[in-house]
């Protein structure tokens, strides 16, 4: 499994690279480390809703279903430039992981919940 994961390791950089520069839909990495997507007339996730003009749903900004699949993506990358002895890579990606951490607990969590991230 993991000589199967080591050469996609270029395919995953390229991915995590363009998401932190930004792509299309204004989805970049903010300030915080968490995933800005979308604008307000954009559909980007599995939860969004339109009809014709109207967004039923808007989910622009930073949803949290899709600040999930960023911090596991920066894990899983993290992770794999341990195991592969890659210290730089290590560091660069538990950076805006470890910083969308600390925001995602008081921006998405009840106060009276606790959550281990």
């Amino acid at each position: 499994m993991i000589l199967f994961c080591v050469s996609f390791i270029p395919v995953f950089i390229q991915i995590l690279d363009c998401h932190i520069k930004g792509t299309r839909y204004n989805i970049k990495v903010a300030g915080n480390g968490l995933l800005n997507a979308g604008d307000s007339g954009t559909q980007l996730t599995w939860m969004d809703a339109r009809i014709g003009d109207w967004v039923v749903t808007p989910r622009c900004g930073q949803p949290v279903e899709v600040q999930a699949l960023w911090y596991n993506a920066l894990c899983v990358m993290e992770d794999l430039a341990a195991r592969c002895g890659d210290q730089e890579g290590q560091k660069k990606y538990s950076g805006p992981g470890r910083a969308g951490q600390h925001e995602i607990q008081p921006d998405f969590l009840e106060p009276q919940r606790s959550v281990s991230l």
